[in-house]
């Protein structure tokens, strides 16, 4: 057998084969969870973002299709977080004043100017 035979055979019994969990995140489009929430700077000196802000007013967890409905093309937020499909952990107040912020980008602008 392989190595890659091998290490693909140690991931299977990780993982039950009915487990389609993954499969339903990555259709909704989570990528991942970050094990250390803090991304450091390119100088190596602390953290250029802190996910976890202990002064944040709300933590708000959704996928990208929910994100960009909400915050760009003007979808009810309160809609979506009675359907569980956001959830908000805080004030959910604020995340609908961030998402009241935006401008809806125009579709049919023109990208050159005579």
């Amino acid at each position: 057998m392989s190595a890659a035979s091998k290490a693909l055979e140690e991931v299977r019994q990780l993982v039950a084969s009915d487990d389609r969990r993954d499969f339903e995140f990555a259709g909704r489009g989570f990528i991942a969870t970050r094990k250390d929430p803090a991304i450091p700077r390119d100088t190596g000196d602390g953290a250029a973002f802190d996910l976890t802000d202990a002064k944040a007013g709300a933590t708000v967890t959704m996928t990208r299709m929910e994100l960009l409905l909400t915050l760009l093309a003007g979808f009810p937020v309160a809609d979506f977080i009675a359907n569980g499909a956001i959830e908000v952990e805080g004030d959910a107040a604020l995340y609908e004043a961030l998402t009241g912020l935006i401008e809806a980008p125009k579709p049919n602008f023109n990208i050159v100017e005579p």
